[in-house]
């Protein structure tokens, strides 16, 4: 993959953050505004990581982005291989998919994505 050395050091940083994070439940928030690039980094990462450590792909729900109900939904889910104690890396993806126009500033029509980092600050908030 042919990566500028920009994108390359962020990569290896995020990796880097990964691997050190393991046995602590640690929020990244990583930006790619091209969409091919980032699922190969993802790709990349997962390839990299495992078999040392697990990795599952999210996807926010759009009509209500919250990443606490996403993950507690994943969890629903995934019981029987949380029950290994083996690390996990949960990527989530949508939020680019979110409306982040407003034009109507009224607290009653926040788009998707002011919710989504509503939500955001609210579970960060929680697991603090």
């Amino acid at each position: 993959m042919d990566l500028s050395e920009h994108n390359e050091a962020a990569y290896d940083e995020l990796v880097t953050l990964i691997e050190a994070s393991q046995g602590t439940f640690s929020l990244f928030i990583a930006a790619c505004d091209d969409r091919m690039l980032r699922e190969n980094l993802i790709d990349q990462y997962e390839r990299e990581l495992f078999p040392d450590i697990s990795n599952e792909r999210l996807l926010l729900n759009r009509g209500e982005p919250s990443l606490r109900a996403a993950i507690a939904e994943w969890k629903d889910q995934k019981q029987e291989m949380l029950s290994h104690k083996r690390p996990v890396v949960l990527t989530v993806t949508g939020a680019e998919e979110l409306l982040w126009l407003n034009l109507k500033p009224d607290e009653a029509d926040r788009t998707e994505l002011d919710k989504f980092f509503g939500y955001l600050q609210w579970t960060r908030e929680a697991i603090g």
